[in-house]
C-alpha cells in the first residue's frame, strides 16, 4: 500500500489525527529525555505543522506549509537517541488512541525516512542484545519503572531513578558498561532500614 493512499487518511480521519498529534506533543514537551528540545517552542504551531505533514503523507489533499525538515531542525542538537525517543513516544501515543495498525506502520516508516534530515547521528540503534540485557539488569536494580534522567539535567551523569528508590538514596555509584556503549548508568543504593 502506498503511503499516499487516501484510504489511510480516511482510516484515521482529521479529528483523530489532530487528537493524536495534540496528545503526542503534550507528551513530548513533558518528556524528561527530550522535553528540553522543545523549551520555548510554540506547541500549537508544531501541532498544526505536524498535522499538515502527517495528513499529507497519509493521502489527504492538504498542503504542508512548514519549513523543510532539515531547515526546521538545524538549530536543535538532536542526537539519534532523541530521535528514537520521539519515535517511541509516537508509538505509545498511537497505541493509546487505537490508531489503525496500517496507519501507524506507515506513519512510523515515514518518520524513519526523515531521520537523515533531522539528525546526522546514526549511533542510537542498539543492535548488541548483550548490551541491551546488561542495561536491563542494571536498570532493574532500582525497581519497577525506572526513569533515566539525562546527563544534562543531572549535572553530567545519566541517572536511573524510580519512585521506590528516590526517597531512600544514600549513594550514587557509576556503573561501567562495555566499551562499545558510550553511556553511564548510576545505581542507587538504599539506606539501611
Amino acid at each position: 500500500m502506498s503511503s499516499r493512499d487516501p484510504n489511510l487518511f480516511a482510516r484515521i480521519g482529521p479529528q483523530l489525527l489532530r487528537d493524536v498529534i495534540v496528545d503526542f506533543y503534550d507528551r513530548v514537551f513533558a518528556d524528561v529525555m527530550i522535553g528540553f528540545l522543545f523549551a520555548g517552542k510554540d506547541k500549537q504551531r508544531l501541532v498544526n505543522k505536524e498535522w499538515e505533514l502527517t495528513a499529507r503523507f497519509l493521502g489527504a489533499d492538504i498542503a504542508y506549509t512548514g519549513r523543510p525538515m532539515r531547515m526546521a531542525h538545524a538549530a536543535s542538537p538532536i542526537f539519534g537517541g532523541h530521535f528514537e525517543r520521539r519515535l517511541q513516544i509516537l508509538r505509545e501515543t498511537m497505541a493509546a488512541h487505537a490508531v489503525d495498525p496500517e496507519v501507524a506502520r506507515v506513519w512510523i516508516e515515514h518518520q524513519q525516512a526523515l531521520r537523515s534530515q533531522i539528525t546526522a547521528d546514526r549511533g542510537s540503534e542498539c543492535k548488541d542484545s548483550g548490551v541491551a540485557a546488561e542495561l536491563g539488569e542494571r536498570a532493574s536494580l532500582v525497581g519497577e519503572g525506572p526513569a533515566v534522567v539525562p546527563a544534562r539535567a543531572s549535572g553530567g551523569t545519566a541517572v536511573v531513578v524510580s519512585a521506590e528508590t528516590a526517597s531512600g538514596v544514600d549513594a550514587i555509584e557509576p556503573l561501567a558498561l562495555k566499551p562499545s556503549v558510550e553511556a553511564t548508568l548510576v545505581r542507587l543504593g538504599r539506606k539501611p532500614s
